[in-house]
């Protein structure tokens, strides 16, 4: 991050202008910690229950898919539920600084309830909205606040099995929704993606559909209008690896103004706390 790059992620912050998007990636904690499994995991673990025959047991949306159609969509839901419903779990430090900012608005794929259990211990009143993909469309007004920060669920929540979105068909069909804006989102959410900074944390952005669902939902938005930053690790260093990685580096960059940015997310929001509250620890 260059001192301007800084700035401007602080500045936006201090002035209610950032929105968090939220990925697997952001539920899990260190070693030996309680916390959530990763996606692959989780995959892994799902695999294992429906005897996936494919070579690659990691990809979470295909085995679930086959996981659906061996068994039923309600027993692979109740299977995933099961699996992170971690008895004394606690929102991890990440969810813990988040909430410690003046966020208005998370937006995440993630079906826990970590983040607003983070406001509510911060003190915050967080309201919840999910994108079913299945329901009405809704013109639900949300007044969001500091104080009253909306998590906007688009994958679905483990409190409503029929709105999680699990498997190839799901993503397909939610793109298809998104797109054609049936059911729109809410609107207060698509008027944030055209004012305020995007921050990603969690997310593997050279997967395809998180591409498309960027753009659709940030429809005819001129480029170049706000720069926005994503947190993403390059675990594999191999040639190959750090080729593809660069690419996709370059296109976030050029094609949809996002910064990349190669760090944990632990440390680089102590550093956002850091310089957001370094006015009021200098002032005399």
């Amino acid at each position: 991050m260059t001192i301007n790059e800084w700035s401007m992620l602080v500045q936006g912050i201090r002035d209610e202008e950032c929105l968090l998007f939220l990925g697997a990636g952001a539920s899990t904690v260190p070693g030996g910690q309680v916390g959530l499994p990763t996606g692959g995991e989780l995959s892994r673990q799902l695999a294992t229950e429906c005897e996936y025959p494919g070579p690659d047991k990691s990809d979470f949306l295909r085995v679930c898919q086959y996981y659906e159609l061996m068994q039923d969509g309600h027993r692979l839901r109740r299977s995933i539920i099961r699996k992170l419903s971690v008895p004394g779990l606690m929102p991890g430090k990440l969810h813990t600084l988040i909430a410690g900012l003046p966020i208005k608005c998370v937006i995440t794929t993630n079906y826990d309830k970590l983040m607003e259990l983070a406001f509510q211990i911060a003190g915050k009143h967080p309201q919840v909205a999910i994108y079913d993909i299945n329901g009405e469309p809704s013109n639900r007004s949300v007044l969001i606040a500091e104080s009253t920060p909306l998590v906007y669920k688009l994958h679905g929540a483990m409190d409503d099995p029929s709105t999680m979105l699990c498997t190839e068909d799901d993503i397909v069909q939610f793109l298809a929704c998104i797109i054609l804006g049936d059911p729109p989102l809410l609107p207060v959410v698509r008027q944030l993606f055209e004012s305020h900074t995007i921050l990603f944390i969690g997310y593997g952005l050279k997967d395809w559909n998180i591409r498309t669902m960027i753009r659709a939902m940030r429809g005819k938005k001129r480029a170049g209008w706000i720069k926005s930053f994503a947190l993403q690790r390059q675990f594999d260093t191999s040639t190959v690896a750090a080729a593809d990685w660069q690419q996709s580096v370059l296109y976030w960059d050029k094609k949809e103004n996002v910064r990349c940015l190669d760090i944990d997310a632990i440390p680089f929001f102590e550093e956002l706390v850091r310089r957001y509250r370094e006015p009021a620890l200098t002032a005399p």
